[in-house]
């Protein structure tokens, strides 16, 4: 089986001429990129797309969910992919000929427990993805799953991308061989290492800067772009002193809550210009917008 790793879902990988695909982790493309991406993959492949496993809701879902090319999960229900990737599931898929999964630990490891037919990788590792993908929602970590998910998150800054791509490919072997050669095992520690000093050096550069424009909003103003990982990392840590964490990065907002479950759950999706998950949106907006949006859930 023939493993590729996509970083984004409106960036979908050249179709091989030959082979049935399955997907794993890969969200939907947002906006008119599922009618210029997704859609024309989907239709492309037909019966060669043996499955899609995913849990980033979507709105054009609906339409797949009696299709037995799909198995297609909320997030309020599936925290993270690889617990949606059962023996059953695998079992169903076959033939495969190719593997394509998000470029993150959530997709590695969901990845590896399709490449061992819906097994773990070791025992921790569906809880250890959800600790990584579903923040504030109480699950625990293994030492082995923080070192991988702060070793990527430090890679994604560090390494250009071929060279991130490569440490992915070499963690899916890993996991699958259940053996850490002795230069990754180096790297990954070397990596997270440097993932914790990095945080430590976030927490002073920005947290003197927060404020508060309503009570259970946190909001974080920036002059520039910051990486992504750096992003997760301070929108997860200012969840933990309000309801809802905002980062403005003039005027493109990222959102997150993890108030994002039951009748009085916060959709962050209601908030105009944003897109995403009821609990992580992006987009284009203003505070204004968002107080505004979500005062009913404030």
């Amino acid at each position: 089986m023939k493993l590729r790793f996509v970083a984004r879902p409106q960036e979908l990988p050249e179709l091989p001429e030959k082979g049935r695909i399955a997907l794993v982790d890969l969200a939907f493309a947002n906006g008119d990129a599922f009618q210029r991406v997704t859609q024309p993959f989907i239709e492309a492949m037909g019966d060669r797309l043996s499955m899609w496993i995913d849990h980033h809701d979507h709105e054009v879902w609906p339409r797949y969910q009696d299709d037995p090319r799909f198995r297609l999960v909320p997030k309020v229900v599936a925290r993270a992919c690889p617990q949606l990737v059962d023996p059953e599931i695998c079992e169903r898929a076959q033939p495969v000929e190719h593997l394509w999964a998000h470029a993150d630990f959530d997709g590695c490891v969901a990845a590896a427990k399709f490449l061992l037919k819906g097994h773990p990788p070791y025992e921790e590792a569906d809880e250890d993805a959800r600790w990584a993908d579903a923040p504030g929602h109480g699950f625990e970590v293994s030492e082995r799953g923080r070192r991988l998910a702060w070793a990527m998150d430090e890679a994604s800054v560090r390494l250009r991308s071929a060279q991130y791509i490569d440490l992915l490919f070499s963690i899916v072997r890993s996991l699958v061989d259940g053996k850490e050669p002795p230069a990754l095992r180096d790297q990954l520690e070397g990596l997270a290492q440097g993932q914790v000093q990095r945080q430590e050096r976030l927490r002073d550069t920005y947290f003197e800067g927060l404020t508060r424009p309503h009570p259970e909003l946190l909001l974080l103003e920036l002059n520039k772009n910051v990486e992504k990982s750096d992003k997760k990392f301070l929108l997860r840590e200012m969840e933990k002193r309000a309801r809802v964490a905002a980062i403005d990065e003039k005027g493109h907002f990222t959102v997150a809550t993890f108030h994002d479950e039951g009748p009085k759950g916060i959709d962050l999706r209601r908030v105009p210009g944003l897109k995403g998950q009821r609990g992580f949106a992006w987009g284009k907006t203003s505070l204004d917008a968002l107080l505004t949006a979500l005062t009913p859930s404030l």
